[in-house]
């Protein structure tokens, strides 16, 4: 078969650093109606499939959003709609240098303006804000073995599945109706609404723009794909290396954020740097779809291995963890927030007690009523301080 996505080798046609000049618009404006409706299909999935998932289970939750949700709708559309996922989101691997490229820049990034944005968000926000959506959380109270499937699917599986949804599939079905540099801002913006994380969106939006601005200016999605993975693996490295929730008693100062940024914008304008004198770093693919008299695949076909997909990773969770089930069953009917700086000592050793009981009653120590009892009994008095305070 053809190779979908094909790169100059010599390095001497590649277009200068500024060129950004846009993809081949393959779609069609019903296409991009459908890219549109499609997205929105996925974010119903997501606010309830896949929030349900992971309350269940973090790591196989995530694990399955990003597979099943946000992956498996995705290549659905496409291939309903006659276009190979993989050709038509540049999928074909790049040349390595083009790859390391979008990882190295993903390092500088997080650096020089992830970090920075981030403070200044979570210095500007409310403390309640901060700890309600402290995205941390979902590393507290994991067995060794979740920790491990939680960080491979925030390092491996969020950066593919998210940018195939993103970029390859909503950024460039959006280019067949507005400008492709606009699309990539839009795009942006939709990716960091997903999160549903009002501290962290300008952060996220930025990012959204990185991973946006590779793919118009390569039509790979692997340099976003690299970027993504690399600002999620620092962040992680950093959480653990700073020993988790511990770290989070005192804040970074501005001083120590902006010699942090410093060195970020140090990587960063080596990378500019590199690019204008290397162009061939950033290699422009040709993107390609299965050609025009190609019958679209029927729904059925398309969607029956990921629907057997899906229901094997839930039927797995079922046998594999049933305690664990019932336990996330009881975090969901009776959800309480996470605690802030301003609770009281009281409040802290009851959620400690709650903690460790829920460890007990997950490896068959205590029955699992014994862990429902407190847990509805707290989140009793959680709505009832909320009342009194309200």
């Amino acid at each position: 078969m053809e190779d979908a996505v094909k790169f100059p080798q010599d390095g001497r046609s590649s277009p200068s650093p500024v060129d950004t000049e846009p993809p081949v618009r393959v779609a069609s404006a019903e296409s991009t109606r459908a890219t549109i409706g499609t997205t929105a299909i996925i974010f119903l999935l997501f606010v309830t499939v896949g929030a349900t998932a992971q309350l269940m289970n973090t790591a196989l939750g995530i694990w399955f959003t990003e597979l099943f949700v946000f992956l498996g709708v995705a290549w659905v559309r496409l291939r309903t709609s006659g276009k190979d996922p993989v050709r038509y989101a540049g999928l074909a691997l790049p040349p390595w240098r083009t790859g390391a490229f979008g990882f190295a820049l993903g390092v500088a990034n997080f650096f020089a303006l992830v970090i920075p944005t981030q403070f200044l968000a979570q210095s500007m926000a409310p403390p309640a804000w901060r700890d309600q959506w402290d995205v941390t959380n979902l590393f507290k109270n994991q067995t060794p073995l979740e920790l491990a499937a939680i960080v491979a699917a925030v390092v491996l599986a969020a950066p593919v599945c998210e940018e195939f949804v993103f970029r390859g599939m909503l950024q460039r079905g959006l280019a067949a109706a507005i400008n492709p540099r606009a699309a990539a801002v839009l795009s942006a913006f939709i990716f960091s609404a997903f999160h549903l994380d009002p501290v962290g969106f300008a952060a996220r939006f930025e990012l959204g723009l990185v991973f946006g601005l590779l793919f118009l200016r390569t039509n790979s999605l692997w340099p976003g794909i690299l970027a993504h993975a690399a600002n999620n693996l620092i962040s992680t490295v950093l959480y653990f290396g700073f020993n988790g929730a511990e770290a989070d008693a005192d804040r970074p100062s501005w001083r120590a954020v902006l010699t942090v940024a410093l060195f970020g914008l140090v990587l960063l304008t080596g990378l500019v740097a590199l690019v204008r004198t290397e162009p061939s770093v950033l290699q422009r693919a040709t993107l390609a779809q299965l050609p025009a008299e190609t019958k679209p695949i029927h729904r059925g076909s398309a969607v029956r291995p990921w629907l057997v997909g899906a229901l094997a990773m839930l039927a797995f969770l079922a046998l594999a963890d049933r305690r664990g089930l019932v336990l996330g069953w009881y975090d969901l009917a009776y959800h309480l927030p996470p605690l802030g700086k301003s609770a009281t000592a009281q409040q802290k050793v009851d959620r400690e007690r709650l903690e460790a009981l829920r460890k007990q009653a997950r490896s068959g120590k205590v029955p699992l009523e014994a862990y429902r009892a407190l847990r509805q009994e707290l989140f009793r008095q959680s709505r009832q301080t909320s009342n009194d305070s309200g």
